[in-house]
């Protein structure tokens, strides 16, 4: 969030501008509309998490769950949890569970927007990197998904068209 000092700093930085010259109302109106870009980012990475506490909870339950049933020899084929994006990449992640012992990995179904969507694990430390993963734009929380089938269909449809159809 913007604080008070950010403001008055910014503020101080522009005071000795003239306001009466042309060129100097568009500099000052280039880097408003910068400074108001960067803290409407600033604002949406911290009020909107990639996973919420209920995304979480689910997903390490579905964590537990999955290594419970492999200790019997069996697999659970969740549905997704979460989507994950980069809007300008094409990269997709369907997320269905956290690892119970290391909840910074998760597993899903993963396309990086390059053709080859594979099923794997993914540290969500590194998706919420501010630079993104890899040098991707940050990624985001598709807030409409809602999951209409279990992973493996998921996968399946999406090594038919080469990236995740959702």
């Amino acid at each position: 969030m913007i604080d008070t000092l950010e403001i008055l700093l910014f503020l101080r930085n522009y005071s000795g501008l003239c306001m009466d010259d042309e060129e100097d109302r568009l500099i000052m109106a280039e880097h408003i509309k910068q400074f108001i870009g960067e803290a409407c980012d600033r604002l949406q990475r911290t009020e909107s998490p990639l996973l919420t506490n209920a995304h979480r909870k689910q997903l390490l339950e579905n964590g537990r769950a999955q290594r419970d049933a492999e200790s019997r020899g069996e697999s659970i084929d969740f549905y997704p949890v979460v989507k994950l994006f980069t809007p300008e990449a094409s990269a997709i992640w369907l997320l269905t569970e956290l690892h119970p012992r290391d909840p910074d990995v998760a597993f899903g179904l993963s396309d990086l927007g390059i053709g080859f969507p594979e099923l794997g694990s993914v540290c969500v430390s590194e998706l919420q990197h501010p630079g993104g993963p890899w040098g991707l734009p940050p990624v985001e929380r598709d807030r409409h998904f809602k999951a209409t089938k279990n992973l493996s269909a998921y996968a399946k449809e999406a090594h038919e068209h080469g990236r995740i159809v959702t």
